[in-house]
């Protein structure tokens, strides 16, 4: 459950498309990002029915978060590259160094 309120605060827009999705009859395209965190916010652990529906739609949206997650990871590969690379010379041939 941890896993898909995170989600959820970092990513509410898709996973409100996943819970609309999963869950059509709920309506829960209408719903605000400031509805979506009051009703599934940590501090007061929502209802077991919401929760159920938040970590099925979590689950579905696992791809797409998957996705994000290794966009964010090679951005921050490649700032650190970037980052290190001025501070190292470049790999030179015995020739050059001669």
């Amino acid at each position: 459950m941890a896993k898909s309120i995170l989600a959820l605060e970092r990513y509410p827009l898709l996973l409100r498309l996943h819970l609309h999705a999963n869950f059509p009859s709920e309506r829960f395209d209408s719903w605000s990002v400031a509805r979506m965190n009051s009703a599934f916010r940590r501090e007061t652990f929502p209802h077991w029915r919401l929760t159920s529906m938040l970590v099925a739609s979590w689950m579905t949206a696992t791809p797409a978060l998957d996705r994000i997650m290794e966009q964010e990871e090679e951005a921050i590969v490649a700032a650190e590259v970037e980052r290190h690379s001025w501070k190292e010379p470049a790999h030179q041939t015995e020739k050059e160094l001669s």
